[in-house]
């Protein structure tokens, strides 16, 4: 048996195809609750100039969007928008609130209530603007194959200073858009990783002095 580690097109065709069937390198139309809620640097260049989605993010989104497919296609979505922000919960009846996410984070941390702080303040803002105070929390772990729930209930007070945040969020990203300055505000430290804005990213946070130096040296 002859075996070779080769990239055939037809992979890279495959990838493109399930990409466009989940509109991953579409931007949405509008503001929405998770372009507010991580890097505001790359909600901003998503909408201005963007780039397509490195392999690793196409990954990460056909993971999770494939399974939510999965699971709730018979679901219909119920976007509403609430101070210019549009929001899309994953499930939504009379009763039930459910946001699904896939990760590698493990059983220990999951259960020691350790989220990420984007899921919390996801939820908080669907609870906000759907008018009710609890959200169940649905979380596959990739490595173990295991599902887990969490129902998460929030105070008014949580709720309120939560929407705020989120508001002034808007504010930073409206206003970098109406003016073409990229925001100052970054999003979490993982979200780096694999991230197609990287570069300029990196560039930008370079003071003038050091752009003229690093111009000089890729010049030589």
């Amino acid at each position: 048996m002859q075996v070779e580690k080769i990239r055939p097109q037809v992979i890279d065709d495959i990838l493109d195809m399930l990409s466009k069937d989940y509109k991953i390198s579409m931007e949405r139309e509008g503001i929405h609750t998770t372009d507010l809620l991580y890097c505001l640097r790359k909600a901003f260049w998503n909408k201005t100039a963007p780039l397509l989605p490195t392999p690793q993010e196409t990954m990460y989104y056909l993971s999770g969007l494939g399974l939510q497919d999965a699971l709730l296609r018979s679901i219909p979505s119920q976007p509403i928008m609430v101070d210019g922000i549009w929001m899309s919960p994953d499930y939504l009846d009379d009763n039930t609130l459910l946001e699904l996410k896939t990760t590698m984070i493990g059983q220990k941390r999951l259960d020691a209530f350790d989220f990420p702080e984007g899921w919390v303040k996801q939820l908080m803002a669907y609870c906000y603007g759907y008018k009710r105070n609890s959200a169940i929390l649905l979380v596959l772990n990739l490595l173990k194959r295991e599902m887990f729930s969490y129902v998460l209930t929030f105070t008014d007070e949580e709720l309120e200073e939560n929407w705020s945040w989120i508001r002034m969020r808007t504010a930073s990203l409206m206003m970098a858009l109406n003016s073409g300055v990229v925001p100052r505000e970054r999003g979490f430290d993982f979200e780096c990783n694999n991230c197609r804005y990287r570069l300029r990213c990196s560039l930008l946070d370079i003071p003038e002095q050091g752009i003229s130096q690093l111009s000089e040296q890729l010049l030589k």
